[in-house]
């Protein structure tokens, strides 16, 4: 076997093969190498994550750079036949050293607008605003693809192209900048909402219904500015959208409604996420969010409640929230005819004043009153206001008065009565009454005459006597009478 011959062979595809290996593994090492240097650099600082991933693209776009280039010089530097060669670096050098260009031209960029992006949200950080951070955030994206742009024309100045082609891309590129702005100012309102939220009560009840509003506007104006920037007539479009919008509406009317709906609850502001609200039909809770579709409310036994819109817009609420955070309400109660009033009041009061400056829940500073409303059947009627901070606090501020005026009730004495009943018995009637004995068979009945103020009747000569003492428990006989 002549090995001269064949290392003749081999050793012109050989040595290019292992040059081009050789160049891949370093730009392996050195993409390696540059990402913990990014990594270690990027650690104490607060850099955003699209940021990173920018980055990371522009990385992994250095090195198909770096593959091309060393499949190109593969071709150059191998035994191909002079013809490849020469179709090679006629027809293909020009078009691989323009895509070389435009990854060198888009990778140094992204690493330029990536530090002048960072320089700019440190000096935003230092101000009192947020519009410039609203701002500098817009301007990621719109940046980083307005470099890829501009990359892509140059490239289409630098290889052979179609002049019909290079018009396409020409017009490719104004519609390309028609969206940049409309991304641009859809970013900068986004982020400019999403910063008020905390301050504008609007935007904290409805930002996610309002945000999408928007963000429908902007990409609906710039849709059509970009097909007219393509010669695009857009005219038939707006009317044949015209015709789909109706036929859309009816397909969907309930969940337009829903919208429609969510847009006039975000710009009549009835209600607000955090408010405790009472609908129809019984359903209470805290308000979570106000959808573009539905609403949601968290019940006290923390259910999820989910309305539509368009319900809650039709139907009668009770916001227990406004229109300030603290509240008032009753607890009502009643005593004993032969109480004194004077002092179920002050006790009451007492007892209530002592809870608005102790119980975290209750509205400190806050007088309560007490206010006596009825007579009952049984009891002399009063109710007690008393303060809470929200109106989930009131049930524990009203459990807590429960449970304090009962006890005071019972150390003072006065009486929270049961229930009486008065009967009126006819004149003439025998009343039969059973007593259990001790054994717990019945004792027989105590007879008597009709008492005349039982029964409503006088004594004689028009006066009425006392009642009568009821009569001593008798012990029933178990002897039988034979006769």
């Amino acid at each position: 076997m002549d090995f001269d011959a064949i290392f003749q062979r081999v050793w012109p595809w050989a040595w290019p093969s292992l040059a081009v290996i050789a160049w891949t593994l370093l730009w392996v090492w050195v993409l390696r190498r540059t990402r913990k240097w990014l990594a270690l650099r990027e650690a104490t600082a607060d850099v955003p994550r699209k940021v990173d991933a920018a980055v990371d693209l522009a990385l992994r776009v250095t090195f198909l750079g770096a593959i091309l280039l060393g499949l190109f010089l593969w071709v150059l530097w191998a035994d191909f036949p002079a013809s490849v060669k020469a179709f090679v670096e006629t027809r293909v050098s020009a078009w691989v050293m323009a895509t070389l260009l435009l990854i060198a031209f888009v990778v140094a960029g992204v690493f330029v607008v990536r530090r002048v992006l960072l320089f700019l949200a440190s000096r935003a950080s230092g101000t009192r605003t947020i519009v410039d951070d609203a701002i500098i955030e817009a301007l990621h994206r719109p940046l980083y693809l307005t470099v890829v742009l501009l990359g892509v024309n140059l490239w289409s100045r630098l290889v052979p192209i179609p002049i019909a082609l290079n018009d396409y891309i020409s017009r490719g590129s104004e519609t390309f900048i028609i969206i940049l702005v409309v991304l641009l100012l859809d970013g900068v309102v986004q982020g400019l909402m999403i910063a008020r939220a905390e301050r504008s009560k609007v935007l904290k009840t409805s930002g996610v219904v309002l945000r999408t509003a928007v963000r429908v506007a902007f990409y609906a104006i710039g849709g059509l500015m970009a097909l007219s920037s393509l010669g695009l007539d857009v005219t038939p479009i707006l009317a044949s959208l015209g015709v789909t919008s109706i036929a859309i509406g009816l397909a969907l009317q309930g969940t337009l409604e829903d919208f429609l709906a969510g847009l006039l609850l975000a710009a009549d502001q009835p209600i607000a996420v955090g408010d405790f609200i009472e609908i129809e039909g019984g359903q209470s809770g805290v308000v979570l969010s106000i959808g573009w579709r539905t609403t949601r409310i968290l019940t006290r036994e923390d259910m999820h409640v989910i309305v539509p819109n368009s319900k809650l817009a039709q139907t009668t609420m009770l916001n227990r929230s406004r229109p300030r955070e603290a509240c008032k309400f009753t607890v009502r109660c009643g005593v004993h005819y032969a109480s004194d009033l004077d002092q179920v009041a002050r006790v009451s009061i007492e007892v209530a004043a002592q809870l608005q400056e102790t119980d975290p829940r209750a509205v400190h500073g806050f007088r309560p009153n007490v206010v006596f409303d009825g007579f009952g059947d049984s009891s002399v009627d009063f109710a007690v206001w008393l303060c809470a901070k929200t109106w989930e606090d009131h049930f524990g501020l009203q459990d807590n008065f429960v449970r304090s005026l009962h006890r005071r009730f019972d150390q003072t004495g006065i009486v929270i009565p049961f229930p009486i009943r008065t009967l009126d018995v006819p004149l003439g009637t025998t009343v039969r009454i059973e007593r259990a004995g001790g054994d717990g068979r019945a004792e027989p009945p105590a007879v008597g005459p009709p008492n005349p103020v039982a029964t409503g009747g006088a004594a004689p000569g028009g006066a009425l006597p006392a009642p009568p003492e009821p009569p001593g428990p008798r012990v029933r006989s178990d002897r039988k009478e034979t006769r």
